[in-house]
């Protein structure tokens, strides 16, 4: 008994840093409770923004690849336009000429008939 009256304020001194460690434990652990749940929550709004951004990439990837058909068509419409173009001109051109060879000879048969 002797021990514990000697020893008595030796255990209040530990029964209080006990009780310390204890309470500074729980209340780090309620700490990191709340940071997890903020960490989820942080995690679910970026995954939600991320998901967010990549419909809209999708999206706007879609858009470009229907703008590029778009293109292509109307570039190989004109294309086409041209090459009927350029055909139509050489046609032309080749028209002009032999009216061109049609009217000098019909100058060359004037001049012999005059």
């Amino acid at each position: 008994m002797s021990a514990l009256v000697k020893n008595g304020p030796l255990i209040v001194i530990a029964g209080i840093f006990l009780k310390t460690y204890m309470d500074d434990t729980r209340i780090k652990r309620e700490e990191r409770k709340e940071d997890r749940a903020i960490q989820r929550d942080s995690n679910n709004k970026l995954a939600e923004i991320s998901e967010k951004f990549a419909v809209g990439a999708e999206k706007t990837n879609q858009e470009l690849c229907g703008l590029n058909n778009k293109l292509e068509v109307h570039s190989s419409s004109s294309q086409t336009a041209l090459a009927e173009i350029k055909q139509g001109v050489n046609q032309i051109q080749k028209d002009v000429t032999i009216l061109n060879n049609k009217i000098d000879d019909i100058a060359e048969d004037m001049d012999k008939s005059a």
